[in-house]
């Protein structure tokens, strides 16, 4: 049985990603928290984090990100990634 990959919908559109987490859908979510799990937890690795700290500061930093999601805080533009925006609120916190 293949894996399932949360992303696949998302792998040439953006924008399609940005709207599908502004509604809400779980499939975003999921390919939201696997890309940034992939991207940050090394790096918090590699400042001596341990796996529990790095992964709660994840939580942390994805919380925000759907607070200012919400309230109009974040506001995607046309050749931006998500992901980054997220990884800069990561390596800040």
């Amino acid at each position: 049985m293949s894996k399932i990959d949360p992303c696949h919908a998302y792998r040439h559109s953006e924008t399609r990603f940005y709207e599908e987490l502004r509604t809400e859908r779980n499939e975003a979510f999921s390919c939201l928290y696997l890309q940034t799990y992939e991207l940050c937890l090394p790096y918090a690795l590699s400042k001596g984090s341990d796996q529990e700290e790095a992964e709660d500061l994840l939580q942390e930093c994805l919380a925000i990100f759907v607070e200012k999601l919400r309230n109009g805080d974040y506001l995607f533009q046309e050749g931006d990634k998500i992901t980054t925006y997220l990884y800069r609120v990561y390596i800040n916190q």
